[in-house]
C-alpha cells in the first residue's frame, strides 16, 4: 500500500472514531432558570487608583465570602450555582427558589454596605441559561438580560426585579414581600426594609450601626464630594440617603 493510501485510511479511521465519540456526548441545552447579576460600584476606580494588589484581593475575597455564605444552603441542595467575575457575581438558581434568592440578594447587599462600606447594584430575571459542567462558564440570553438591566437600568445601588420573572413563575408563588416600585417604575428589592424586619432592628440601633460602621460617612461624603463635579456619582449616594430617610433615618 502506498503512503498516500495509508494516509487516506488513517484519515477515514479518525473520522469514523470522531463521529462515534461525538454521538455519545449529549448536546447541551438551555434551561429556564432564575439569573441574577450583581456588581459593586466604584470598584474599577479603586483598582485603577490602588497599587496595592493585596488590598484588592482582600476586598474580592470578602465579597466572595458574603456570596458563599448566603448561598451555601441552596448550593448544597444542588439548586443554585454562582460564578465570580472580578467584583461581580452571576447567580443561577432553580425557578422554585425565587423567594429564597430574593432574600439571599438582600443579605448580600446589606453585608456589602455595612461590612465593606461599598455600594452594590444588580438585576434579577428569569429565562434561558446554560452552565458548563464545572460551573466556570455561564451562557444564555437570561444572563445577557440581567447584565444589561444592571448596567443600563439599575443606575442606583438597587437590585432590580424583572417583569419577565412572572412569565416563568406564577404570581401567587412569589411571596417575597419586599418588592418596591421606584419613581421610574422599576421594581427593586427593598433590602433595607427586609433586613430591618428580619433582624428586628430599631431606629436607634440602626442609627448607631450606620455611624459605627462608617456607612453614614460613606454616603454623606460621597454625595457632598460629587454633587458639583459628578452628579452621576452623587445621585447614587443620594438615592440611598433618601431610602434611609423613608425609615426615619436622616443622614444629611
Amino acid at each position: 500500500m502506498s503512503d498516500k493510501s495509508k494516509i487516506m485510511e488513517w484519515i477515514a479511521e479518525a473520522e469514523t472514531t470522531a463521529d462515534a465519540s461525538t454521538m455519545d456526548i449529549p448536546k447541551r441545552a438551555y434551561n429556564d432558570r432564575l439569573v441574577a447579576w450583581i456588581d459593586t460600584l466604584a470598584m474599577r476606580n479603586k483598582m485603577r487608583e490602588s497599587d496595592d494588589a493585596e488590598e484588592i484581593f482582600t476586598i474580592m475575597g470578602r465579597l466572595q465570602n458574603y456570596v458563599e455564605n448566603a448561598c451555601e444552603n441552596l448550593v448544597a441542595k444542588g439548586k443554585l450555582n454562582y460564578l465570580q467575575i472580578s467584583d461581580g457575581f452571576i447567580i443561577v438558581a432553580d425557578l422554585d427558589c425565587v423567594n429564597e434568592l430574593c432574600e439571599i440578594l438582600c443579605q448580600i447587599q446589606w453585608q456589602v454596605l455595612f461590612y465593606s462600606q461599598m455600594l452594590l447594584r444588580g438585576a434579577l430575571t428569569a429565562g434561558k441559561v446554560s452552565m458548563s459542567d464545572d460551573s466556570k462558564l455561564i451562557i444564555g440570553p437570561a444572563f445577557i438580560e440581567a447584565f444589561a438591566m444592571e448596567s443600563e437600568n439599575a443606575i442606583f445601588p438597587r437590585i432590580l426585579f424583572a417583569n419577565e420573572i412572572k412569565d416563568y413563575i406564577k404570581e401567587d408563588e412569589i411571596v417575597f414581600s419586599y418588592l418596591k416600585k421606584d419613581s421610574d417604575h422599576f421594581i427593586y428589592l427593598d433590602f433595607l426594609k427586609y433586613m430591618i424586619d428580619k433582624e428586628q432592628i430599631t431606629t436607634k440601633e440602626l442609627k448607631h450601626f450606620l455611624q459605627t460602621q462608617g456607612v453614614k460617612r460613606l454616603l454623606v461624603e460621597g454625595y457632598s464630594k460629587n454633587i458639583l463635579k459628578s452628579k452621576h456619582l452623587a445621585q447614587k449616594h443620594g438615592w440611598l440617603i433618601a431610602r434611609f430617610a423613608e425609615y426615619k433615618i436622616k443622614l444629611s
